[in-house]
């Protein structure tokens, strides 16, 4: 309020057909596929899917470019089309006095109700391997409706150097076979928000930024050589601001990350965490253009974002970014999660749910 020797990776979602018709659509001018990532098992691969190839009868041109498109990591996930977005949000039970979505049903139907579209994209977290095993259920119950997870995970109080010398290996191989085991894909956001000072694995990050990109890298290598390629790694920064530790420096490589993205908050002149007012494009712009220029090739999701109703207009500031300047000005973002949520902390309650206001909801809803 967020990989280790080589690997190749075709980002592609295995069914299409989840998406379909669950998209924001908006006027992207261009596609922005990302390019593969390296893989130690490319060699391999290649010769596999060649020979394959050859046996189909293909010229040996029309071979070498589907060769080199890679065939890896099956089921992680690709870019929506070029003029097409995925949405979504952190849809959180309390806004309606009940359980969380994707638990609870009714909370789901509710929000759904309110923005007159059905989400692409429900974010939840869960714990550490270290701390509880991968849990399948809110994954299910996500995708039966035709939705994709984005999971949130933090390290917490682990140190970032044990992580990296294997301390917590038996544990993430076992949270892999389960993750492998459901097969489809999901963002995996790993210690978001690493360039602040807020969370414990931000402040190690802060002191030594190469034990993050190391304890990065190596949960990663674990992850897939447990044969969990559904696992869609998404490296996702808090928005810059004076003193945060500068991106390239935590950046773990393009070998390593799938999709980057960032969060951003309009907190505006709400009391209780007073800032300014900032519209969409002073918002994301310099963050934007700090994550393209350390993964140019990359698509972006931002993880989360919201505006308070304190300042300004919400309902214009969501209209702004949804119908000018995702479509405008940040071409790279492919997804977007709401924070709907009037969590508590520094004090007082949020106002970042779009029920807000009837105006923060109905922009929204016209918005999509």
């Amino acid at each position: 309020m967020v990989s280790v020797p080589s690997r190749s990776r075709t980002l592609r979602w295995i069914a299409v057909t989840l998406i379909a018709g669950f998209l924001l659509t908006l006027p992207l001018t261009a596609p922005t596929p990302p390019s593969q990532a390296a893989s130690r098992h490319a060699s391999a691969l290649s010769a596999k899917h060649h020979k394959r190839c050859v046996r189909k009868k293909r010229t040996k041109k029309a071979c070498a470019r589907k060769t080199a498109r890679g065939m890896s990591g099956k089921g992680s996930l690709k870019p929506a089309s070029p003029r097409k977005l995925y949405w979504g949000a952190r849809i959180d039970g309390e806004v309606y006095g009940r359980a969380d979505a994707p638990w609870d049903k009714t909370t789901w139907d509710i929000f759904e109700g309110h923005t007159g579209k059905r989400v692409s994209i429900v974010a939840f977290g869960q714990p550490a391997p270290w701390k509880a095993p991968f849990t399948r259920v809110p994954f299910e119950l996500t995708a039966a409706r035709g939705a994709i997870p984005l999971l949130t995970m933090f390290s917490d109080d682990a140190l970032l150097t044990d992580i990296a010398a294997g301390r917590y290996d038996a544990s993430i191989r076992t949270w892999a076979r389960a993750a492998r085991e459901y097969g489809k894909p999901f963002w995996f956001a790993w210690n978001r928000e690493m360039n602040g000072r807020w969370y414990s694995w931000g402040k190690q990050a802060a002191a030594n930024p190469s034990a993050f990109v190391a304890a990065w890298r190596h949960l990663h290598d674990v992850v897939t050589a447990e044969g969990a390629t559904n696992v869609t790694w998404t490296w996702c920064p808090n928005a810059i601001f004076p003193g945060s530790t500068p991106l390239a420096s935590l950046y773990p490589g393009d070998a390593y990350v799938d999709w980057t993205g960032f969060d951003a908050y309009n907190f505006g002149l709400i009391p209780h965490k007073r800032d300014r007012w900032k519209i969409p494009y002073e918002l994301y712009k310099p963050t934007y253009d700090a994550v393209l220029a350390v993964a140019p090739s990359k698509p972006m999701v931002i993880c989360e974002t919201a505006s308070t109703e304190y300042g300004g207009s919400k309902a214009d500031w969501i209209t702004n970014l949804l119908r000018v300047r995702l479509p405008m000005s940040f071409p790279k973002v492919r997804a977007v999660s709401w924070f709907n949520w009037n969590i508590y902390e520094n004090g007082g309650r949020y106002d970042w749910p779009i029920e807000s206001s009837p105006s923060a909801q109905a922009a929204l809803a016209s918005g999509i």
